[in-house]
């Protein structure tokens, strides 16, 4: 597995510091919430209802957290 570091980005518009780092267990919440959010709502209307309504949060949670602690190499991250 390859090892990546935090890398600090300035941003053009804020002028601030966003840290962009890899993704560690703790994200997996935060994760499964943009990802379950994206696709209920981001495909609602250009996928049937029937399917988005089966999308389970709880599923993708459990996806993420066992995604993000089995030791998978992912290039997942996550900007603080």
């Amino acid at each position: 597995m390859t090892t990546t570091t935090a890398t600090a980005v300035r941003t053009p518009t804020s002028r601030s510091d966003v840290v962009v780092r890899p993704a560690v267990p703790a994200d997996a919440e935060s994760i499964a919430t943009i990802h379950h959010l994206g696709w209920t709502r981001t495909y609602r209307g250009m996928l049937p209802d029937t399917y988005l309504d089966t999308l389970s949060y709880d599923a993708c949670l459990a996806r993420w957290a066992s995604a993000l602690v089995d030791g998978t190499p992912l290039d997942i991250l996550v900007a603080d």
